[in-house]
C-alpha cells in the first residue's frame, strides 16, 4: 500500500484493517492446520480404517454367499450319494453292477465335501 492508497475516511480505514485481520486469521488457521501432523495422521487413519471396514464387510458378504452355495451343492451331492447307496442296498441288480469300492468311494466323496464345508464355516 502506498501513501496515495490510504483511504481518506476513518471508517473505510477501519474496514480495511478488519478485512486484513480476518485474512491474516484465515492464513494463520491454514498454517496451523498444516503443521498439525498428529491431527492429520489421525484423520488419515480414520479414513483408512473406514475403507478397510467397508472392504471387509464386502468380502464377508461374498464369502458367506460362496459358502452357502457350496453347502447347497454338497447337500445335493450327499443326498444323491445317499440315494445311490440306498438303491444299491435294496436293488440286487444295482448291487451287482456297483462294486463295494465304488460305494465306499461315493460315500467318502460326500463325507469329504461336507468336511470341507464345515471347515470353511468355522473360519
Amino acid at each position: 500500500m502506498t501513501p496515495n492508497d490510504v483511504p481518506a475516511e476513518p471508517e473505510q480505514l477501519r474496514d480495511e484493517i478488519q478485512q486484513t485481520r480476518a485474512d491474516l486469521g484465515d492464513t494463520v488457521e491454514a498454517l496451523a492446520a498444516k503443521t498439525d501432523v498428529t491431527g492429520r495422521a489421525k484423520h488419515a487413519l480414520a479414513e483408512k480404517t473406514d475403507q478397510a471396514r467397508d472392504r471387509l464387510s464386502t468380502a464377508a458378504g461374498s464369502a458367506a454367499e460362496t459358502a452357502k452355495a457350496a453347502a447347497e451343492t454338497a447337500k445335493a451331492a450327499a443326498g444323491s450319494a445317499k440315494a445311490q447307496i440306498a438303491e444299491a442296498r435294496t436293488n440286487p441288480a444295482v448291487r451287482r453292477k456297483l462294486p463295494p469300492v465304488a460305494l465306499a468311494a461315493g460315500a467318502a466323496t460326500a463325507v469329504a465335501v461336507l468336511a470341507v464345508i464345515a471347515r470353511r464355516r468355522r473360519k
